[in-house]
């Protein structure tokens, strides 16, 4: 096997730029559009040992661990995007009554004819992007719903201009990173 090329200190590299990202969520099209901070979740994968006569070994796991998908956004002046989210979670958690659920799956355009666990959920992108905007690569996360909604703030003891954000944690089944 040969020996891969050394790095000479004339090699130059290219860095990956953490605000260069775009978020496609079906689902919440104005959360994705007024993203202002999202993260490729952390993923681990728990060891097992293989007992030996003198010292047990580690051997690799089985079952992959992930975090939540975390989105910071900018709340639009009329909350648009902010009650996309609280409806999606009022609607699959039968907050009230049962018919909180079916008005939920009206308002989704690709709503099956009878109701199904995927009428409930959607898969996500994260694109990550060069600084000319060309895509590097994409998260896609299958079967994502969000479980909490960050509540917001409203004080009158500001001076200037500040804007309200909020966070979305979302959970999903897995991920997948493709590179371009």
């Amino acid at each position: 096997m040969a020996n891969p090329p050394l790095l000479s200190s004339t090699t130059q590299y290219k860095f990956l730029e953490k605000s260069r990202f775009q978020l496609v969520i079906n689902r919440m099209p104005n959360v994705a559009f007024y993203a202002i901070a999202a993260n490729i979740p952390n993923v681990s994968v728990g060891t097992s040992t293989q007992p030996t006569p003198f010292r047990d070994l580690p051997v690799t796991g089985t079952k992959p661990d992930f975090d939540n998908l975390v989105v910071t956004f900018l709340v639009d002046e009329k909350m648009i995007n902010f009650i996309e989210v609280f409806e999606w979670i009022k609607g699959y958690s039968r907050m009230g009554n049962i018919d909180n659920i079916e008005n939920f799956l009206s308002q989704n355009p690709m709503r099956s004819a009878s109701l199904k666990e995927f009428d409930l959920i959607s898969d996500m992108d994260l694109l990550i992007l060069t600084p000319e905007g060309c895509q590097v690569a994409r998260v896609v996360y299958k079967n994502a719903f969000p479980i909490s909604l960050s509540g917001l703030d409203f004080t009158t003891t500001i001076d200037g201009v500040e804007y309200q954000t909020a966070t979305v944690t979302i959970t999903y089944s897995d991920y997948d990173i493709l590179r371009k």
